[in-house]
């Protein structure tokens, strides 16, 4: 996979090894990560069975969601989740520029990006207080400078405190999330809201879902990594 940055002296996140490198894992680590194979629902972007010759995910079929289509990278393994916890929980914010570039390049190779703009999903201002960054503001602003498409901040906010959805179901998710978000702005028909990762698409689905009855047409998904075999 290539890698994207000018390189200088810094330690690999995964390995701790000290190297010339682009970016915060190294190239060996890199090579480990796991990427989603193909074919994926277009929708939620879950990996179907090889043979399958439908389009979408048995989920998505019985409850489809509000947004369009899932473009996603890295698949959620144990590494991922190392680097991803350094991230969010220790501050590291070059793993969300090193997941934005990754993901940007992902999308030059693959897919068009047609969007009007591209917009982080909004986090609550006693999060943000917390942690003192949006990683998802920063996967969308590596993902504007390799793409050359304009972020927005100003569509959305998020008006409902809600603790870690990792301690709920997939079906608790989808209830404790629900209008969480408020639109501010009416926001452009085609769009595209960024999170670090996708793990049942609830949060995705309700502020899809409240961009969609703003005004929008088409809602995709960019995010980084999938978390599979997320349990009901």
């Amino acid at each position: 996979m290539q890698l994207a940055t000018a390189p200088r002296w810094q330690r690999c996140l995964l390995c701790h090894q000290t190297a010339w490198l682009p970016h915060c894992v190294c190239r060996l680590c890199l090579q480990q990560l796991k990427t989603l194979p193909p074919p994926c629902c277009t929708l939620c972007a879950h990996p179907l069975p090889q043979d399958s010759t439908v389009t979408h995910c048995g989920a998505c079929i019985l409850n489809p969601p509000s947004f369009d289509s899932t473009i996603a990278l890295f698949e959620y393994c144990n590494l991922m989740k190392k680097i991803v916890n350094q991230m969010k929980f220790e501050g590291h914010c070059s793993v969300a520029y090193f997941l934005g570039e990754q993901l940007a390049l992902h999308i030059q190779h693959q897919c068009q990006s047609d969007w009007a703009y591209i917009m982080p999903v909004p986090l609550h201002t006693s999060r943000w207080r917390t942690r003192g960054f949006n990683q998802a503001h920063l996967i969308a602003h590596a993902l504007s400078k390799r793409l050359n498409i304009p972020v927005n901040t100003n569509c959305a906010i998020k008006i409902k405190k809600t603790a870690a959805l990792s301690r709920h179901t997939k079906n608790m998710r989808y209830q404790y999330i629900r209008s969480a978000f408020k639109v501010i702005q009416r926001p452009a028909q085609h769009v595209a809201i960024v999170d670090d990762l996708m793990t049942t698409g609830a949060t995705a689905h309700t502020l899809a879902q409240a961009l969609k009855s703003a005004g929008a047409h088409r809602v995709d998904v960019l995010t980084p990594i999938r978390v599979l075999n997320m349990v009901s």
